[in-house]
């Protein structure tokens, strides 16, 4: 039998009362693995240092210090700020190479591939990986808590839609993008990617597409 505890380093921590109660628990479950009764609990939160910092979109670029988030707050922020330093510790938490045969597992073709952490993608992929968050908020039980997150993040590049979206954009060098999908009486997959961050026309653009897509569904589902 094998016997696994999973805590962070709290060496480190001053608050003693944490300490008392994290040595309670590792004493009352070292308590049941010795009377041979398989036990096992999981608890951790993720040192995010100043070294770790990229500076591009998100929040955490302006801490001063080394700090600790847990694995749901990190997420919110990659989500909601679109922050890239959340989203990188995140990848490197659960491992590119697990994220790429997920991605596969899908029917993805092109899941992490690239130079860096943040891929490569198309639209055929997209709609696959949103195929999965759907059946996720839908099902999954923190799915009324992601589908907030998707639905009201800082920053929107599409704001034509009189319906909700549930979406996430990416916004870097010449990558322009929103995806998601389209609550309404007839819900479909809005997926618009673009290499037009240095071009004047492209709010514009993306915004004409959502719409006239929208439109089109709308005649559709006469």
């Amino acid at each position: 039998m094998t016997f696994n505890i999973g805590v962070s380093d709290y060496c480190n921590i001053d608050n003693n009362l944490i300490k008392e109660k994290i040595k309670e628990l590792s004493d009352m479950y070292l308590d049941e693995y010795l009377k041979q009764n398989k036990v096992a609990f999981y608890y951790e939160k993720l040192l995010v240092k100043l070294d770790d910092i990229k500076q591009d979109t998100g929040i955490i670029k302006f801490n001063k210090e080394d700090k600790e988030y847990t694995i749901k707050e990190l997420i919110r922020l990659c989500i909601v700020e679109s922050d890239n330093t959340a989203y990188i510790k995140l990848i490197n938490y659960v491992g590119k190479d697990k994220i790429e045969e997920y991605g596969k597992s899908l029917g993805a073709t092109h899941t992490m591939e690239g130079k860096d952490l943040f891929g490569i993608t198309n639209c055929i992929d997209m709609v696959i990986y949103w195929k999965e968050i759907k059946k996720y908020i839908n099902n999954g039980k923190y799915g009324n808590l992601f589908k907030d997150y998707l639905s009201n993040p800082t920053t929107k590049l599409i704001n034509c839609l009189n319906n909700n979206y549930v979406r996430k954009y990416g916004s870097w060098d010449i990558a322009y993008h929103e995806t998601g999908y389209v609550e309404s009486n007839n819900e479909y997959y809005l997926i618009v990617l673009t290499q037009l961050n240095k071009e004047e026309h492209k709010e514009e653009f993306i915004n004409k597409t959502a719409n006239l897509l929208d439109e089109i569904n709308q005649e559709l589902s006469r």
